[in-house]
């Protein structure tokens, strides 16, 4: 298995420090793809290639196509440095549950992005149920690998 970067690293600490476990299953081909289940719901984290600045349609594109083969509250988070504005207006036009993230610490959006999406499935308002993506963002740590942790703890971090 590949070495994880640091925006890896920093992505699954902040998820499991959330207490949301999480299953990697290595390279994707646009990222890390990280399947995190929290009760029923699963939800799709993609580390966007980070030599493209910014981040393409393409990831929003093939993220929207992926998350069709899913339950509908599956919810898909691409996470790069930066995303354009191409990209956004895709991923706000999608039909299905997408974060754009540009922040490093995205533990807590995510946890209140999916308590949202728990708390619209108990609602009978139709409005609540549109409300299906939004934009993180934050400075970005830099895209260099830091060994500050001991390995035994990235392996577990990789392990369900």
């Amino acid at each position: 298995m590949a070495e994880p970067t640091l925006y890896e690293e920093t992505v699954l600490q902040c998820l499991r420090s959330g207490g949301i476990r999480t299953k990697y299953y290595g390279e994707g081909n646009y990222g890390g793809v990280d399947f995190v289940v929290t009760y029923e719901r699963v939800l799709f984290i993609v580390l966007c290639n980070n030599d493209e600045l910014p981040a393409e349609p393409s990831f929003v594109d093939r993220m929207r196509r992926d998350l069709t083969e899913y339950p509908r509250n599956t919810v898909g988070v691409l996470v790069a440095p930066q995303f354009s504005e191409r990209a956004k207006r895709l991923a706000s036009s999608s039909p299905c549950n997408i974060i754009l993230t540009e922040a490093t610490d995205i533990a807590s959006n995510i946890i209140q992005y999916v308590e949202s999406l728990e708390q619209n499935q108990e609602s009978d308002s139709e409005e609540d149920e549109q409300f299906n993506f939004f934009v993180i963002t934050g400075q970005p740590e830099p895209f260099q690998r830091q060994s500050t942790q001991k390995k035994s703890e990235l392996e577990w971090l990789y392990k369900a």
